[in-house]
């Protein structure tokens, strides 16, 4: 009897635990389905290696591929392309041995669209296998490559870089619009194959949407047209960007002035991209034009990475150690603001770190950098514990962006160009 009893008495205990049970597997499989943030910033690799296609081996065809592999590692490791006319640069690519560490032939598979960085970027399967090319491998003496775009006032900019997530939108010539994505197999794919193309080429991690049953319930056409940013933010949650890129792809109207130097001639038609890149809290713009719809994907990936690289670069005016101050929003306790004091601390580079001033929420820090602030920009822009703040008459991006949509505005005379500011950060700890 006393067995009985105790049998019903767990059942009566087990009744009342199962739903607690089940609550708490629940919260278990949820947290355990959510996603942790990621740090989505890649290392490139293979900075100072390059590939060039060639039709034989001979003399003549090596040292045009080296002359065209160096250009294309200086571009990649500096992202200024200035730089190429300046004489040090020109002398270097006549004498391109000087910087080759080694070089060799190699049997590859002609590449239409390279492999990327990012998982979501894949070839077809069920294409033919491409014929196979003879390229002209080179590998490049860093130091040598680093201190020539020093000397020649340029920087470099280091192989940590934000990886950009792109949402395309194409307006055909029947104003008919929609999304380009990995694998587009529309008229525009010799676009998205060129953009991955150039953008390897260039050292710019980048992603395309896979425009799944996802993404169309999570955007629209005219959500990326008209850059809805809350929209966009959700959408792009799920690729774990540094940063979104929205850009549209037009053909522009030819303007009075034009028809008036075309005359009665028909002009081949105007292709436009515009783009707004968003990191963080900060904005760049851009509008690139060409004749051919091809084009613009190199235009606008030099365009991206030359901006991209203006903040980031690796300057050569720094000295060994110098002083550089950042200014901290959002540290509502001194907790915090040690918190922050660490994190600065714990940067590669950082040699001291004291905080200035404190209140309001705000914290103000003295850094000893034994490297040039480019760097630590970086390193602090795709971290999860600061997000970087648009400094009100400093922005990245232009005061007049230059959109389809955009009204005529009197011009200005030139302004003389602004002192660099203080950086602005909002700390946002671990999340």
């Amino acid at each position: 009897m006393m067995h009985l009893l105790f049998l019903s008495e767990v059942a009566m205990i087990a009744a009342v635990m199962k739903p607690l049970w089940l609550a708490l597997t629940l919260a278990l499989v949820l947290v355990a389905a959510t996603p942790a943030p990621v740090q989505a910033a890649l290392e490139l690799t293979r900075m100072y290696q390059a590939q060039i296609a060639v039709n034989d081996q001979s003399v003549a065809q090596r040292n045009q591929a080296l002359r065209e592999a160096l250009t294309y590692t200086l571009l990649k490791v500096s992202g200024d392309e200035q730089v190429l006319s300046h004489d040090l640069v020109q002398s270097a690519l006549q004498n391109v041995s000087k910087f080759v560490v080694q070089y060799g032939y190699r049997q590859a598979p002609a590449v239409t669209q390279p492999k990327s960085n990012s998982s979501n970027l894949s070839n077809d399967d069920t294409s033919p296998a491409p014929a196979r090319e003879l390229q002209l491998w080179v590998q490049f003496d860093q130091p040598q490559i680093d201190r020539l775009l020093q000397e020649a006032g340029s920087g470099v900019w280091s192989n940590l870089r934000p990886e950009l997530l792109i949402w395309t939108v194409y307006e055909d010539l029947n104003l008919r619009r929609r999304l380009l994505g990995s694998g587009d197999n529309h008229e525009a794919s010799e676009f998205m194959q060129q953009l991955v193309t150039h953008a390897n080429a260039r050292g710019l991690p980048i992603k395309l949407p896979l425009l799944d049953l996802n993404d169309s319930m999570s955007l629209s056409v005219l959500d990326v047209w008209a850059r809805f940013e809350d929209t966009l933010a959700f959408a792009s949650s799920r690729y774990s960007p540094d940063g979104v890129i929205t850009a549209r792809v037009y053909q522009a109207e030819p303007t009075p002035s034009d028809a008036a130097i075309e005359g009665a001639a028909e002009s081949a038609p105007q292709w436009v991209l515009d783009w707004v890149l968003q990191l963080g809290e900060l904005r760049w713009r851009g509008e690139v034009s060409s004749s051919e719809q091809v084009q613009l994907a190199q235009l606008f990936i030099s365009d991206v990475t030359a901006q991209l690289a203006q903040r980031y670069r690796i300057s050569s005016h720094a000295g060994s150690t110098q002083q550089w101050q950042l200014q901290v929003q959002n540290v509502t306790s001194l907790t915090q603001a040690i918190a922050a004091e660490q994190f600065l601390l714990a940067l590669p580079s950082v040699a001291n770190v004291q905080i200035e001033a404190y209140g309001e929420h705000t914290a103000q820090f003295n850094l000893l950098l034994q490297t040039n602030p480019g760097q630590i920009l970086q390193a602090i822009d795709l971290s999860k514990q600061m997000r970087p703040v648009s400094v009100p008459g400093h922005e990245t991006e232009p005061a007049q962006p230059n959109y389809r949509e955009r009204f005529l505005a009197p011009q200005t005379p030139e302004q003389p160009p602004k002192t660099p500011p203080m950086p602005v950060y909002r700390w946002v700890g671990s999340e």
